[in-house]
């Protein structure tokens, strides 16, 4: 009978200890995820250099190239924003009428930019035309959860003068998805209003004068955001790219918006 209840009482203990094991490994796998969802994204600037293998010129600016510097994002959801980001350049590097490939995959579209100009070459064999394609990165803003780049490109494939632009890529810094910046504000009337006035007064647009009349190309004459929104410390950026909104003599239109004078969501 002792060793009976002595038997009872070890197995007790052993369950008891069993009990806090399933515990602490309870505790410890919800803390471990706890951590990895609020794992901040981080980063680092890569460089990727793509010439014409034909041009013995020492100066990188007299051959034609692709040159791209943009973020490289690591952690656990890195790979939502490394695809957001390829698809950014490579809708840049996209162009139809080059027969470009649609295509996320970097070398395969900076591949062909360079193929198209060695068949122009070929056709031509005395062309002097260089053609190029740069793209430079910068953060802008990198607060909370909230991360934004900015994109400017210059690009060159011929005709009376390049291109060139500047798109931003807000992203959610834990999750690595897209964020749209405006999600931020409170009143959006409010907010377009304000962005009219601003617009007008960075254009130089007079009071009573359309849109139109001035220059502009908007849809039945009425004011709309541009797609194009960022963030920065001083503010909301709203650019108009070239040809978004006006002819190439027009130039793009950029402004900011505090965001004391936009009003944000607490």
């Amino acid at each position: 009978m002792r060793r009976l209840i002595l038997l009872t009482g070890i197995i007790a203990v052993l369950i008891a200890a069993c009990n806090n094991q399933s515990n602490t490994r309870k505790r410890t796998t919800s803390k471990k995820t706890a951590q990895t969802f609020n794992e901040v994204m981080d980063y680092q600037m890569k460089d990727i250099l793509m010439k014409d293998t034909t041009c013995t010129n020492s100066d990188i600016l007299k051959c034609t190239h692709v040159r791209l510097a943009y973020p490289e994002f690591m952690g656990t959801h890195a790979g939502t924003a490394n695809m957001l980001t390829r698809d950014l350049i490579t809708y840049l590097l996209y162009d139809k009428d080059l027969g470009t490939s649609r295509s996320n995959d970097l070398k395969k579209v900076t591949d062909d930019f360079l193929l198209n100009y060695y068949k122009l070459k070929r056709s031509f064999p005395d062309l002097k035309q260089t053609w190029y394609f740069r793209l430079n990165s910068r953060p802008l803003y990198e607060q909370d959860s909230l991360l934004c780049f900015a994109f400017d490109y210059d690009t060159y494939t011929g005709g009376a003068h390049g291109l060139r632009g500047r798109y931003f890529l807000n992203l959610n810094r834990y999750t690595g998805k897209k964020l749209w910046p405006l999600s931020l504000v409170k009143d959006m009337d409010a907010f377009s209003q304000l962005a009219e006035k601003k617009f007008r007064k960075t254009r130089g647009i007079k009071p009573g004068e359309t849109l139109n009349d001035a220059g502009f190309k908007f849809e039945n004459n009425q004011f709309r955001l541009p797609a194009n929104i960022g963030l920065s410390d001083k503010g909301f950026i709203l650019r108009y790219n070239l040809y978004e909104i006006a002819p190439y003599a027009l130039g793009p239109t950029e402004f900011t918006i505090s965001y004391r004078e936009a009003g944000i969501k607490k």
